[in-house]
């Protein structure tokens, strides 16, 4: 992948709401790291899907595990292009007429076409990002991963190939 900041925007600098658009690098990665939960748009079953999903992020991927079933797995499986969201809790501002009221937040949508894991390594790698979005520094020994856990789930990692950031501060 080339420069990271090579992929913030969606290329067509058609965001309605300039003024609010993030294109920090940093900034973004800031949103994506405080973030609890990453919801995974696609489209499954002829239908759009939207998911919550745990994740790990090291920058320029997103790193998902799923189990072997579901609706989610085949398009995953098939390389579907998906789109990705975060957002940082805000707060309401209210206004003193109905339509005058309005939110603080700070988001991001990214793009990006899956890719299974399959080596050993790399999918250590993707668990390790995700426990330590969840629960920080592994312990001294590592994280211990048995051959049954990864023969039970699917290992993705996500390459963002476009992210946009938005915020009402």
């Amino acid at each position: 992948m080339g420069d990271r900041a090579d992929i913030v925007g969606r290329g067509d600098g058609k965001m309605r709401r300039q003024d609010r658009e993030v294109t920090d690098r940093g900034a973004i990665d800031a949103i994506i790291e405080e973030a609890v939960v990453c919801r995974l748009g696609m489209v499954s079953e002829g239908e759009p899907y939207v998911v919550p999903i745990s994740f790990g992020y090291d920058g320029e991927a997103v790193y998902l595990h799923c189990a072997r079933e579901g609706r989610k797995v085949a398009p995953l499986l098939a390389g579907q292009r998906i789109c990705l969201e975060w957002d940082a809790p805000g707060e309401l501002v209210r206004g003193e007429q109905a339509c005058s009221f309005s939110q603080r937040y700070r988001s991001v949508i990214a793009w990006g076409t899956p890719e299974v894991l399959r080596d050993p390594q790399e999918q250590a790698r993707a668990l390790d990002l995700l426990l330590e979005h969840y629960a920080g520094e592994p312990p001294a020994e590592g994280w211990q991963y048995p051959s049954a856990v990864l023969d039970s789930l699917y290992l993705v990692r996500i390459p963002l190939e476009g992210v946009t950031g938005k915020a009402n501060l």
